[in-house]
């Protein structure tokens, strides 16, 4: 069927105005598919559904397509990327069908679109349009559209009789995505304080639990308490398949009575034990999508690329590498389970995916909610740094900030895809986008939201995690990888009179307590989340993730080895807070950079008893409203590197008696 529309429609607008949306609707949408046009037979197909949820409830659900064709009773599909397309092959029945699809388009919370040129099957071509629309009282109306070519008039028929089962089969998929927002709906309600597993989970019987239990039994010797590692694994081998194909070991916290450090610990010592298996993989930048899994550490690479980003990236961030945990096979036997390719599902991060014809202009509507935000064009380096607001005064009250799109009820921006720019919006108003595409070829838009996934397990924590670097020490860089790591505390201690500390006590009574210094000091570092970087000399050097808990560290060092005890070393300590890079060294994992340099030196500026912090670590809230409360007293200095005249304002102060000179060399 033709539509006598001239105009090809926005989706968007589609849904905003049609009420039911209508096939001709849609054809207008379609207009000028070169795929589609003056193609016979075709058939098309809208089916209509109305269930309970509001559309940001729903979304979650119609955009995972694999899950959607699992609870369809759909063929599992193999899937293989080949120059930065997508090509499935499944057996549906005793039909063998083989595809390449073209990129993905969508539009967080309204609709996501897909098309298939078939290389082998009952079809030529086929596009898949799934859209919510808000009806009612928190309803949502799912609409799917398919439009087939088949190959002849026998598989037409062929399709005719699927449709109609594909149909039922929405609805019974639907229904129980229905049922689930209201059992987690009624969770919610109930305040429960762990949230309710999305699968049964019962406990082991025979063969898998006499392996658990060899497993830790093994990993008792690394601490793990044997009711702490059987509730682990019983999850994790309860689990379906997409749950552990790769396993994020921070995704099971919220499922578990424990802390993340239990969490790392168990995972890092079943890895030693032969239960999992560990790997770092790449991860793009733009995509998320896993380009690589290396089984070191080591093998890690000054570049990657991601062909369908069409982006070629340096190794130079931890960000860019996942650390994710396998079932060894002798426990699990795992495989990852397709049965779509299920592209909006896979990449949260985006809200917006479109593709632009040469020269074309596009309007989207968007509502956004407060964050960061990445416009860009894939395989080119212009974007749009967006930063969205709730006051957007305040935000303009302030000094350096971005220009800002203001009206009295939504926010225009026109955007030509050649040109860069960094804009401020505020979340309380839409954003009425016209994007633009001045070359001949066509081009990928895309909206991401730039933002942190607490699931994630980085570099950055295993290296900051004492355990990993006592486990694993043969985990380091390659020679030629230096790792940014992002903001870390800097601590470093030193020894002051150890050399009069020899002379009055004797080497082996003074080595002794050296000896006895740098343990007790390595309990405190660890117990406050610090880990050892290494010690050089008498000196210490420690990082921590967090800038309060390396503070409190410091103080609580003075405290055990303060200057009016007698018979004890004394120490002074520096800090700072700032960007580092891990690198390789002999000793493993070391962290190097500007950060380090300055902590170091301010060595320099404190005695005995005393710590010295710079006062860009003092303006972080929780540094500045810890020692308020604590009520120091803070010596305001200055420190310049001989060879820069930049200066740096930093703080001393002393958090235990007053100074006795008597201890200083």
């Amino acid at each position: 069927m033709k539509t006598s529309s001239s105009e090809k429609q926005d989706l968007f607008q589609i849904v905003q105005e049609s009420h039911p949306i209508t096939l001709s609707k849609l054809q207008c949408y379609f207009q000028g598919n070169p795929f589609w046009e003056n193609k016979v037979p075709t058939m098309e197909y809208l089916w209509e559904f109305q269930i309970d949820g509001r559309v940001e409830e729903i979304w979650p659900y119609v955009s995972d397509t694999s899950m959607m064709n699992r609870l369809m009773s759909m063929s599992k599909i193999h899937l293989e990327e080949r120059e930065g397309l997508l090509y499935a092959q499944t057996l549906e029945g005793a039909i063998s069908m083989a595809w390449k699809e073209l990129p993905w388009i969508w539009q967080k919370n309204l609709f996501l679109q897909v098309e298939r040129l078939y290389s082998k099957g009952p079809a030529k071509y086929l596009r898949f349009l799934a859209i919510l629309q808000p009806w009612g009282n928190n309803q949502t109306k799912v609409y799917y559209y398919l439009g087939w070519i088949p190959k002849n008039g026998f598989y037409g028929l062929a399709l005719k009789i699927a449709m109609n089962i594909f149909q039922k089969r929405y609805n019974k998929a639907l229904k129980f995505v229905e049922k689930e927002i209201h059992r987690l709906k009624a969770r919610r309600e109930s305040r429960q304080s762990l949230p309710l597993l999305p699968f049964s989970n019962p406990p082991l019987k025979g063969e898998i639990k006499e392996k658990v239990l060899s497993f830790i039994e093994k990993m008792k010797s690394f601490g793990i308490d044997p009711g702490f590692g059987m509730e682990i694994f019983t999850l994790l081998i309860n689990a379906p398949m997409e749950y552990v194909d790769r396993i994020r070991p921070l995704f099971w916290k919220p499922y578990l009575s424990c802390s993340e450090d239990d969490l790392l610990l168990f995972f890092l010592s079943g890895v030693k034990v032969g239960a999992f298996l560990l790997t770092w993989d790449i991860i793009c930048p733009h995509c998320k999508g896993v380009r690589r899994e290396l089984q070191n550490l080591g093998d890690l690479p000054e570049k990657e690329r991601c062909e369908p980003c069409q982006l070629e990236f340096s190794m130079d961030h931890h960000d860019l590498i996942e650390v994710i945990f396998h079932f060894h096979p002798q426990l699990r036997k795992t495989e990852k389970i397709l049965y779509c390719a299920a592209e909006p599902a896979k990449k949260k991060h985006i809200y917006l995916a479109q593709k632009l014809e040469g020269n074309e202009s596009r309007h989207f509507s968007l509502v956004l909610k407060p964050g960061n935000y990445n416009l860009r064009v894939r395989g080119r380096t212009s974007s749009i740094k967006l930063e969205v607001v709730d006051n957007l005064d305040l935000k303009n009250n302030a000094s350096s900030q971005p220009k800002s799109i203001k009206s009295s009820s939504e926010s225009f921006l026109s955007w030509k895809m050649d040109s860069s720019d960094t804009l401020l919006l505020s979340s309380k108003q839409s954003l009425n986008l016209k994007v633009t595409n001045p070359y001949s070829s066509q081009e990928y838009l895309v909206l991401e939201r730039i933002e942190y996934n607490p699931q994630i397990l980085f570099p950055r924590k295993l290296f900051n995690f004492s355990k990993f670097r006592d486990l694993f020490r043969e985990e380091t860089l390659g020679s030629k990888i230096s790792l940014q790591i992002g903001n870390q505390a800097i601590l470093f201690t030193d020894l002051v009179g150890s050399t009069r500390f020899y002379d009055e006590n004797g080497d082996a009574k003074a080595f002794k307590a050296v000896r006895e210094h740098f343990i007790e000091a390595f309990r405190i570092i660890e117990s406050m989340q610090g880990v050892i970087v290494k010690t050089i000399g008498d000196a210490i050097m420690a990082s921590f993730d967090s800038p309060l808990q390396a503070l409190k560290a410091a103080i609580t060092l003075q405290e055990n080895f303060h200057p009016k005890k007698e018979n004890t070393l004394n120490l002074r300590i520096s800090l700072h807070y700032g960007p580092c890079l891990a690198v390789n060294l002999n000793t493993g994992i070391d962290y190097f950079g500007k950060t380090v340099n300055l902590a170091a030196k301010l060595q320099g500026l404190v005695e005995a008893g005393q710590i010295v912090l710079t006062y860009s670590m003092y303006k972080e809230k929780e540094i500045n409203t810890y020692l308020d409360s604590k009520e120091m007293e803070l010596e305001e200095l200055d420190f310049s590197f001989p060879w820069n005249p930049e200066t740096y304002k930093v703080l001393r102060f002393s958090p235990t008696l007053p100074l006795d000179k008597t201890h200083q060399d």
